[in-house]
């Protein structure tokens, strides 16, 4: 008896409409400071695919995760009492976008952490609760989570043709079967590499 195939299930990747929608309802429940760190997640994170826990201990100086705007990388690793998922460590370049997105809250921060709550570091059930009331009175889909910011990352890398090895490591994924369920949004590259390799 063969073993049934595995159905591939796409990523559920926050789209920007979904973060705009959330971000709106933060905006109107007056909240724009408070959860100023809600609010940069869903703009950074579907450019750097951090885990929750990654973010939350990102910090501007020394740390385990920290931002290097001057080589513009996120730096992420095993410190302390923070250890990675994978036990691996991983430098996450920054876009263009991202790292001003960055160096504007770097002016405005007083906080070692990039998401601070009144300077200190925010706490994982602070952060989910308030992201999921804000899901809701912004309509959003249920199946919308933190971690769909981080699969927006994945999916863009893929839909951009990147090799699956290379999203793997961005990632910081221990092997490439977790990476391929960001598969299916990649174009068909086999055209590409044949011409290149046999091409004139």
């Amino acid at each position: 008896v063969g073993v049934p195939k595995k159905t591939e299930t796409p990523t559920k990747a926050i789209t920007s409409d979904q973060a705009e929608k959330i971000i709106r309802a933060i905006e109107d429940s007056g909240g724009e400071d408070r959860y100023r760190y809600i609010i940069l997640i869903l703009r950074l994170n579907p450019m750097i695919g951090l885990r929750t826990g990654e973010l939350l201990e990102m910090r501007w100086e020394e740390g385990p995760v920290r931002v290097d705007l001057d080589s513009g990388v996120v730096h992420v690793a095993s410190g302390g009492d923070f250890k990675t998922k994978s036990g691996q460590s991983r430098r996450v370049p920054l876009s263009e976008e991202a790292a001003e997105l960055l160096k504007e809250e770097r002016e405005e921060s007083s906080s070692e952490y990039v998401f601070h709550r009144n300077g200190s570091k925010v706490k994982y059930t602070t952060l989910s609760s308030a992201f999921r009331e804000f899901r809701k009175d912004a309509g959003v889909a249920s199946w919308v989570t933190l971690h769909s910011t981080r699969h927006a990352f994945g999916t863009r890398l893929a839909s951009a043709g990147t090799p699956i090895h290379v999203i793997k490591k961005l990632m910081g994924h221990s092997t490439t079967s977790v990476t391929e369920q960001y598969m299916h949004a990649a174009p068909e590259q086999g055209h590409h590499y044949v011409d290149k390799a046999f091409g004139d």
